[in-house]
C-alpha cells in the first residue's frame, strides 16, 4: 500500500483561488492513480489540514503546496506531524526548474522581449523564503535569455516589502511568484497598477510539471516515513 499523499497549501477565501488548487491536485492524482491523493488547507478553506491528516490511517506523506519555505513550512505544517506516527513531510515546492520553466511559459504569453521583469512573491520574514525568491528569479532571468536575444534584468520582490518599488523601471513586465489567484493575487495586481507594468503575467496554477514536482517531493519524503 502506498503511503497517502496529503497536499496541503496555503488556503484563501476566493473561490477561483480554491478552484485552481483542486484542479492541480487532479492533476495530481491523474499522473499516479494508484496513490491515494488528499487535499487539506492550512486556513480560509475546508478540510483544514489537521482534522483530515487525523482522519487518515497508515502511512502519510505531507507535500507542502507552497512555493517558498517560511513559517507554514516550518512552524504550522510541522505541527500537524509532530505527534504522529508513519507521517513525512517533504520539502516545499520551489525553487524548482521545472517552477521557472511555467514562470516563463506564463510571462512569455504575453511578454515583450527586453523588457525588464519583476517577479513577485508573497513574502516572510524569513530569510531562506527570500533567498529561495532571488534564485527563481536568477532562474527566471535565465530562461527568458535563452530564448531572447539579451539577458533581461529581473529583480525579485516580495508584496510586503514597504520599499517594493526601489529601483524598478515603470513599465516592467511582472511575473507571479503566486500558485493561485486570491489575496496576494490582488496585491500584486495592485502593484503593477502603480508600477505602470508591461505585461501582468497569471499565478503559476494548475500544470503538468507542477504535479510532476508534487510526485517527486512525494518519493523524496516517502523514505521517511515512520
Amino acid at each position: 500500500m502506498f503511503p497517502t499523499l496529503l497536499a496541503v497549501a496555503h488556503g484563501t477565501a476566493d473561490p477561483a483561488g480554491v478552484a485552481e488548487i483542486q484542479r492541480l491536485v487532479e492533476l495530481v492524482r491523474a499522473q499516479r492513480p494508484a496513490v491515494p491523493v488528499e487535499l487539506g488547507w492550512l486556513e480560509r478553506a475546508e478540510p483544514p489540514a489537521g482534522q483530515l491528516l487525523g482522519r487518515l490511517a497508515g502511512a502519510v506523506v505531507i507535500v507542502p503546496v507552497l512555493l517558498s519555505t517560511g513559517y507554514h513550512v516550518k512552524v504550522d505544517i510541522a505541527r500537524l506531524a509532530a505527534e504522529r506516527a508513519q507521517t513525512a513531510i517533504a520539502e516545499q515546492l520551489g525553487p524548482d526548474p521545472r517552477l521557472i520553466e511555467v514562470l516563463r511559459q506564463r510571462l512569455q504569453a504575453g511578454r515583450r522581449a527586453g523588457n525588464d521583469v519583476v517577479l513577485f512573491g508573497a513574502g516572510s520574514s524569513d530569510p531562506d523564503a527570500y533567498r529561495q525568491l532571488t534564485e527563481a528569479a536568477v532562474g527566471l532571468r535565465r530562461a527568458l535569455a535563452a530564448t531572447e536575444d539579451a539577458e533581461p534584468v529581473v529583480q525579485p520582490r516580495f508584496l510586503t516589502d514597504p520599499d517594493w518599488s526601489i529601483g524598478l523601471r515603470p513599465g516592467s513586465d511582472v511575473a507571479s511568484y503566486l500558485l493561485a489567484p486570491g489575496n496576494f493575487a490582488d496585491r500584486l495586481r495592485a502593484r503593477a497598477e502603480q508600477l505602470a507594468a508591461g505585461f501582468v503575467a497569471p499565478p503559476i496554477g494548475a500544470h503538468p510539471l507542477v504535479a510532476e514536482l508534487i510526485w517527486e517531493r512525494y518519493e523524496q519524503a516517502c523514505r521517511h516515513t515512520r
